[in-house]
């Protein structure tokens, strides 16, 4: 669903701008292990449906993660699978600095916090199928 546009043209410039960065960090995410993808993506899909209604359907169309942001962006439901997915990862992302970099135990505190609140919100949204 299409967000209401913004009135000025340099806002909808400035949103389409910051939608382009957005899915490039996304990408970098899905390359690099501890850079997220979904945040960003979810904020692409934020300035596109604001911006430009073609790079809206662009991202939502994308193979693997559009059926994904549709169900985020029509009711913040997130698929069994995707939560799954993102549960190990952000599990295996976060034992390796609490267990093999010799942390202060401040920091492991802050890391392991963000992590199980992290696992948190995404377990308590919504679990709808796929399609």
């Amino acid at each position: 669903c299409m967000k209401a546009r913004p009135n000025t043209k340099f806002v909808r410039h400035l949103l389409f701008v910051a939608g382009l960065l957005c899915s490039l960090l996304a990408i970098l995410g899905f390359l690099l292990p501890l850079l997220p993808c979904t945040p960003f993506l979810i904020l692409a899909v934020a300035c596109f449906s604001r911006s430009s209604e073609k790079a809206h359907r662009w991202i939502l169309g994308l193979p693997g993660v559009g059926p994904i942001l549709v169900a985020w962006e029509r009711d913040g439901s997130i698929p069994l699978r995707a939560k799954i997915l993102a549960t190990l990862m952000i599990v295996l992302s976060t034992l390796y600095p609490l267990f093999f970099e010799g942390l202060p135990l401040i920091l492991r505190g802050v890391a392991g916090s963000a992590c199980l609140l992290l696992l948190l919100y995404i377990w308590t949204r919504t679990t709808r199928s796929r399609s």
